[in-house]
């Protein structure tokens, strides 16, 4: 719901109205907050981890001066609508902010060494107007490049005299456009293609700015996370798009070339995404495989791969259809089945060498996977 508030995906007030009440979000007044770090790609956390402990931190100031903070995040951006009694001076809401912004730029240098910069919006009591203070903070946070520190905070209302044409791409737009690119969300892509350019009236400032957007999706992804067959393909396919938009005779007619070309580059890195994902399923498989005997756990595998234990039972789950546990287990007990066939160990000696230290768990989940014990199974 305030996702949708943040990037002006709600266009009736009435159903504004009916869905916020329907989900209890009360919002008398508000400054949106917008954070970027500095350098994010150089961290060793892996980017989810990132995300988390900068979000963590971000709430857990803002959350001190407010009554209620909805966080978004993008692929290098983080928003925070952070809310106020309707009763505290506009002024004083942004203060808070503002001091707020400091405290987290102390935490998050001292915990992560990243910087980090903020633009903050004016203060507003209107939810429909989110999706403007969303532009006001990222206009104010991309101003910070001038101001010649990794680490700046501005206010809105001390930039608004230098901003851009009244019309142009934020990079926070641009961000999460690219965010969706990259999680293959084709439907979403086109849906925020309509979003960014429904007030460009102007058909050659269109006409520009879908060509270098084409430009700057595909050199952010990069030639390694794209499925084509080879540069000449990729250069061939990209330069007729290039082409048609600048030779495009309608608003209409370049944003359905732009939404071709970037569901295109949507579902090209897609696959290679699945791919990815289906070799790192292989090697864990195989890894469980081979040390099957041994104690291990989720943690000794995200110790081994370098990935988080959440991240890799969702991939198990999505690619091999059940959980770390579950794969341990049928691993085992097939194992066990074997060495039950040859006959040439005990009951305890074929507990022990497929991984179980204690017998009667053993035994006990050998009948729950087979229905029989161990001794009827070799008796069969």
């Amino acid at each position: 719901m305030v996702q949708d508030l943040i990037h002006g995906r709600l266009k009736d007030r009435v159903d504004m109205k009916k869905r916020m009440e329907l989900l209890d979000i009360k919002i008398m007044q508000y400054v949106l907050v917008y954070g970027r770090p500095e350098n994010s790609e150089s961290q060793d956390l892996e980017p989810g981890l990132f995300d988390f402990v900068i979000c963590n931190i971000c709430e857990e100031f803002l959350k001190q001066v407010s009554l209620q903070v909805y966080s978004e995040t993008d692929t290098l951006g983080y928003c925070f609508v952070v809310t106020f009694p309707r009763i505290t001076d506009g002024r004083d809401c942004e203060n808070h902010c503002i001091q707020a912004c400091e405290q987290i730029q102390e935490s998050i240098l001292s915990v992560i060494h990243t910087d980090i910069s903020f633009g903050i919006s004016e203060v507003q009591k209107d939810p429909y107007s989110m999706n403007m203070s969303y532009k006001q903070a990222v206009d104010a946070c991309e101003q910070s490049i001038y101001m010649g520190d990794g680490s700046s905070i501005l206010e809105y209302r001390d930039v608004a005299d230098i901003q851009l044409p009244a019309w142009n791409i934020t990079s926070g737009e641009k961000k999460l456009l690219i965010s969706e690119i990259v999680r293959g969300n084709i439907e979403t892509v086109r849906n925020l293609i309509n979003q960014i350019f429904e007030e460009c009236l102007d058909l050659e400032a269109m006409r520009y700015a879908a060509m270098e957007l084409l430009i700057s999706c595909l050199q952010y992804i990069g030639h390694e996370s794209v499925n084509f067959h080879s540069d000449m393909e990729k250069n061939t396919i990209f330069a007729e798009c290039m082409s048609r938009i600048y030779a495009g005779h309608s608003r209409r007619e370049i944003m359905e070339i732009l939404k071709k070309a970037l569901g295109y580059l949507s579902d090209q890195n897609r696959c290679v995404q699945l791919d990815r994902n289906q070799q790192t399923v292989q090697r864990i498989l195989e890894y469980i495989e081979e040390r099957y005997s041994e104690d291990l756990s989720l943690d000794s595998l995200s110790e081994h791969f370098k990935i988080s234990k959440t991240y890799i039972n969702r991939l198990l789950k999505n690619h091999a259809g059940s959980s770390f546990l579950e794969i341990l287990l049928d691993c085992r007990m097939k194992k066990a089945k074997e060495l039950l066939m040859e006959n040439s160990y005990k009951i305890y000696e074929v507990a022990e060498r497929v991984g179980y230290h204690d017998l009667s768990h053993f035994i006990r989940s050998f009948k729950k996977k087979y229905g029989v014990t161990p001794n009827a199974y070799r008796r069969i």
